[in-house]
């Protein structure tokens, strides 16, 4: 049997935050329409790697984008950003597959309900009713899931028309 490898630096959710996921409103202490300011304070300037116009990235694997109307975007890296959870779920550092299945679940449940969730041309899970895509992204020998959550506007201009 093959035996795949987690680099060092991989955090497993145990050891990570919980955040929630409050859809187009909040990440966690983070609420959309933030100004830099006030989204660098809330994660501690101590923190933070990297900033920019228009984005920055902070130690623990958090990634945060503005826009005109502020904090825009928030996506939490699979090998060691908190845990984004939704309806009880969480949605960082996953197998793919364990996606799938919570919404294969979801979609029983709902008696074959249309699930706010589709595919998108990217092979990304996302929702333009929670403001969500979901990434599978490279983690050692693996692929573990990078939530990316958005702002009314942010959904607007990058899930819309993606599926």
């Amino acid at each position: 049997m093959t035996e795949y490898r987690l680099p060092a630096d991989y955090r497993s959710p145990d050891e990570r935050q919980l955040w929630e996921l409050r859809p187009k409103e909040s990440v966690g202490p983070l609420r959309f329409g933030a100004a830099v300011e006030e989204a660098i304070d809330v994660l501690g300037a101590t923190n933070l790697i990297s900033h920019g116009v228009d984005e920055a990235s902070f130690e623990g694997g958090v990634y945060i984008k503005f826009d005109r109307d502020g904090l825009s975007s928030v996506t939490l890296a699979g090998k060691d950003g908190p845990r984004l959870v939704l309806e009880g779920f969480n949605l960082t550092g996953r197998k793919p597959s364990e996606i799938e299945q919570w919404l294969d679940d979801r979609n029983e449940a709902s008696g074959g309900k249309p699930d706010p969730f589709v595919m998108d041309i990217r092979g990304d899970f996302c929702s333009s009713h929670f403001g969500l895509r979901v990434h599978a992204s490279p983690c050692g020998d693996v692929l573990v899931t990078t939530p990316t959550a958005g702002s009314a506007s942010w959904t607007a201009e990058h899930l819309e028309d993606d599926y």
